[in-house]
């Protein structure tokens, strides 16, 4: 997949504020655990576990998050990994205009992840720069990108040996 890749990034969820939250979620998991085995009147089991087992997904889901996104001389790769199993993939055909921007992830879409909003879907992991793909229906996809002087450089390239292959001859 990224033997002819012009730029290749990975990106997982690595806010510290996030991990501390995950931290205390476990804190709080083993705090009923605590209270179950001191005062076990007060804790019913079955809600030690469903939360236990809550926690414990919820840690594993973003440990494995993962957006990938793959920039080849036929289009844009992207995925958003475990929700897309295999790459989306836009053909520059498809695009009606391709480039950087600056975002406000929680006013427009309501924070980073998977999301869909008015303003049209995003993938994005952290930060606010991301690379929108405007479709030639309209639609809007934003993908977040924690390189985009290394994107710009890409996307720059492309776009050059784009303009010389649509000229006439």
């Amino acid at each position: 997949m990224t033997n002819d890749a012009l730029f290749v990034e990975k990106q997982k969820f690595n806010q510290w504020w996030l991990w501390m939250l995950m931290l205390a979620l476990l804190g709080l998991f083993c705090h009923k655990v605590f209270l179950y085995y001191t005062a076990p009147n007060n804790v019913e089991l079955i809600d030690i576990l469903i939360f236990g087992c809550i926690v414990i997904s919820i840690i594993i889901l973003f440990l494995i998050l993962r957006l990938d996104t793959i920039i080849k001389k036929d289009g844009v790769y992207v995925r958003f990994f475990p929700i897309h199993i295999n790459y989306r993939y836009f053909p520059w055909a498809e695009l009606s205009k391709c480039y950087l921007r600056k975002y406000s992830p929680i006013m427009e879409f309501g924070g980073w992840g998977y999301r869909i909003s008015l303003k049209g879907k995003a993938y994005t992991v952290s930060g606010n720069t991301g690379l929108q793909l405007i479709f030639m229906n309209n639609k809007k996809l934003l993908i977040g990108t924690q390189k985009s002087k290394a994107m710009e450089i890409v996307l720059e390239r492309i776009e050059r040996k784009l303009e010389r292959s649509l000229k006439p001859k």
